[in-house]
Order: structure tokens, then C-alpha cells, then sequence
């Protein structure tokens, strides 16, 4: 049996760099035991509407679990390790809550993003979800052997967004210039 859960959330990616992703709300999950009395709470003080299951999720991430987080034309994936913390920081919003998890990366540390083109249409598609915390267990097999892969350095991905973005930018431009004949 596999209780490994796989879960997409919405991170800023400046968290990326410090080991952590981040889930809003200005109430300290890390101060609750439980999912239930912390989704009671936050009901209590402005109510949580459509949010219970995305919550409740997060509070839930555990040791192991894996996270994708959606980032422009990418992703990148990350294991939980499981630390919990709360930290309001001006410069980082709809991140106070915050979970350590370690980022897939190359031997020299930079982390693996992968292009959102290598990634199967239903799963695409999934990423296009407005919800902040979702589940991708659908997708368990999938993304088990992007990770499997990368931990074995079998598939060469981009370690830099930026670079990412400039050949994303200079084939598009390509593809146009080429149309235009």
C-alpha cells in the first residue's frame, strides 16, 4: 500500500531557494494538531467558504509526499521533509504557512525545472486548476517516473528557469518567423 500523496501547490517561487513551500492564511497551522480544530478556527474568524479540502490537505502534508509546484511554462517537484512554521513576511504573500521540503536538484544544487511540455496533456491540463492545493494521486504513476528519472540523472532538464525562458522564447520566435514563409 502507498500512502505517498502527490499534491500540487500554488508556491511562490522565491521560496524555492530557502527549502519551503507556502500556503496563505494568516493563522499558524503549525500550531494546530489536527486538521479538523484548525479548519474549525479559521471557519470561526472569516469563514473558509470552498476552502476545507485545500486546507486540509496541506495541514495533512506528511514526510515523503510529493509537491509540484506550478511555475510559468515549468514545474518544479520537491519531497516533503515536513517542518512546519509560520513566518508573515511583507515581500512573500499567500505563503505565511510554510513546510520544508526538499526540491529535486542536480549534483551541484540547482533545481530541476521541468518543461510543462514534457508533461502528458491530462496532466497539463490539471495544472491549470485555479484551486492553491490540490490532489494529483491521478497522476501518482506519472509523476513517479519524473522523479525516479531525475534521481537517477536519466533525463537532462533545465536548471534555470531563466534559460528555460529563453529557449521557450527563441523557438516561438522561430515557429513565427517560420509561419510568415
Amino acid at each position: 500500500m502507498n500512502d505517498k500523496n502527490f499534491v500540487l501547490v500554488r508556491s511562490p517561487k522565491e521560496l524555492i531557494e530557502k527549502g519551503q513551500i507556502g500556503y496563505g492564511w494568516e493563522v499558524d497551522f503549525s500550531k494546530y494538531d489536527n486538521a479538523n480544530s484548525l479548519i474549525e478556527d479559521i471557519d470561526k474568524k472569516c469563514g473558509i467558504g470552498r476552502k476545507r479540502k485545500q486546507v486540509e490537505r496541506y495541514f495533512n502534508l506528511k514526510e515523503n509526499d510529493i509537491v509540484i509546484v506550478p511555475l510559468s511554462g515549468a514545474i518544479v517537484i520537491a519531497e516533503v521533509i515536513g517542518e512546519k512554521s509560520f513566518q508573515l513576511n511583507p515581500d512573500i504573500k499567500f505563503s505565511e504557512n510554510r513546510v520544508t521540503v526538499e526540491y529535486l536538484s542536480d549534483k551541484e544544487g540547482g533545481v530541476y525545472y521541468i518543461p510543462r511540455k514534457s508533461l502528458s496533456t491530462e496532466l497539463q491540463s490539471r495544472l491549470k486548476l485555479r484551486m492553491s492545493v490540490a490532489s494529483l494521486n491521478d497522476f501518482s504513476e506519472e509523476i513517479e517516473k519524473h522523479v525516479e528519472s531525475l534521481k537517477k540523472e536519466e533525463q537532462l532538464y533545465s536548471c534555470s528557469l531563466f534559460i528555460y525562458s529563453l529557449i521557450d522564447t527563441f523557438c516561438l520566435c522561430i515557429i513565427v518567423k517560420y509561419d510568415k514563409f
